[in-house]
């Protein structure tokens, strides 16, 4: 492949242009976008952690809907309950922190 050709996948892959191409963003480019199906569950989890209908998930939100008491990091005293509801949370704010130099906002949209 010539060189061209390799700058402009890799310039797909690498979603914040960091010039690096993050397990997050290989795996946003390799999925594709969601069917319908998929699509639908999303937005139904999304409504359900979306406890004042707002259109964003706070942390607070995920408290009221997240028991943390059977998981095995709490359970075992490794970790707090607010460290698991906030890893929890850090899964789906990867995107936001890749699209923006690495900050998360503490909030789902």
């Amino acid at each position: 492949m010539p060189p061209q050709g390799a700058d402009i996948i890799f310039g797909a892959f690498d979603i914040n242009g960091d010039g690096v191409i993050d397990y997050d963003e290989f795996l946003r480019i390799v999925r594709g976008p969601l069917t319908k199906p998929r699509l639908a569950y999303v937005i139904k989890a999304f409504e359900k952690l979306d406890t004042d209908g707002s259109g964003v998930i706070e942390l607070e939100e995920i408290k009221e809907r997240y028991n943390t008491s059977k998981h095995p990091d709490v359970i075992s005293g490794k970790k707090t309950s607010d460290q698991v509801l906030i890893e929890f949370m850090e899964t789906f704010e990867m995107h936001h922190a890749n699209m923006h130099n690495g900050r998360p906002d503490g909030r789902i949209t």
